[in-house]
């Protein structure tokens, strides 16, 4: 049984200690470090996006009939028995599985400030590389088809709420899930697995800086919306540095 195996059991076993102000001081000293260079791609990653996404319905709508649409007819969006609806949720799934070897490299960035390491403009693709790349790709898939059921399934009988909590609850004992893939060579289905695990253990901690970080970064909202990409590392410190406290720090 190698090391990380151990302490997966040790956990299981004995669950583990978690101080949030240590963890939490930790991730801002680390987004510190990453905010100003992972803004700048955030900024850049989202502007291309959007242009993606607006040609995308462009070519499924059709420019004519989005420009003669009005507030109200966008609702068909959010209509799960609107094809539309089935649209718009297929280019998500897409969009979101090939992002997300890319995303997951912001936690490499926050390795690297922590150990105060260098890394390079290249290294935020390393991770579309075998294996991780599978591994990042099979995950999401399954994670997102999950919370895309689950939310449609809610609006569709008129709950949505329930949906809502669904998608915390998956976020929440998932959130290990690709840290445990790319720092530790986990499979997808180890790592949710043993996410779930180890969640299941401290999870009040765990979710109050889960909300600690959603909220830094809102706060790139107040003045200056773009601000907010550069608010938005503080999530992938906080993640890595929550990753590190529980399996690294000994």
């Amino acid at each position: 049984m190698n090391k990380i195996s151990e302490r997966i059991e040790q956990i299981k076993r004995e669950g583990y200690p978690l101080d949030f102000g240590e963890v939490f001081n930790n991730a801002f000293e680390n987004y510190k470090k990453i905010a100003i260079f992972a803004g700048s791609v955030l900024l850049l990653c989202s502007f291309l996006l959007l242009i993606i996404a607006m040609f995308g319905m462009v070519k499924i709508i059709g420019i004519e009939e989005l420009k003669s649409m009005k507030d109200n007819d966008f609702a068909i969006f959010k209509d799960p028995n609107n094809i539309y609806f089935v649209y718009i949720q297929i280019i998500s799934v897409i969009l979101t599985v090939l992002i997300a070897p890319f995303s997951t490299a912001f936690l490499k960035m926050a390795q690297s400030a922590a150990r105060d390491e260098e890394f390079k403009t290249s290294d935020m693709f390393s991770f579309y590389k075998w294996p991780y790349v599978k591994e990042i790709i099979l995950a999401t898939i399954i994670l997102t088809l999950l919370d895309t059921a689950i939310s449609t399934a809610a609006v569709s009988v008129g709950v949505a709420f329930v949906g809502s909590l669904f998608k915390i609850a998956i976020t929440l004992f998932t959130l290990l899930t690709l840290p445990l893939i790319v720092f530790q060579n986990l499979t997808a289905i180890e790592a949710i697995k043993t996410s779930i695990a180890v969640v299941a253990k401290n999870p009040l901690v765990i979710f109050a800086l889960l909300v600690v970080g959603r909220i830094g970064a809102l706060v790139g909202f107040v003045g200056c919306i773009i601000g907010v990409f550069f608010t938005i590392p503080i999530v992938y410190s906080i993640n890595y540095c929550l990753y590190e406290a529980i399996f690294e720090k000994e």
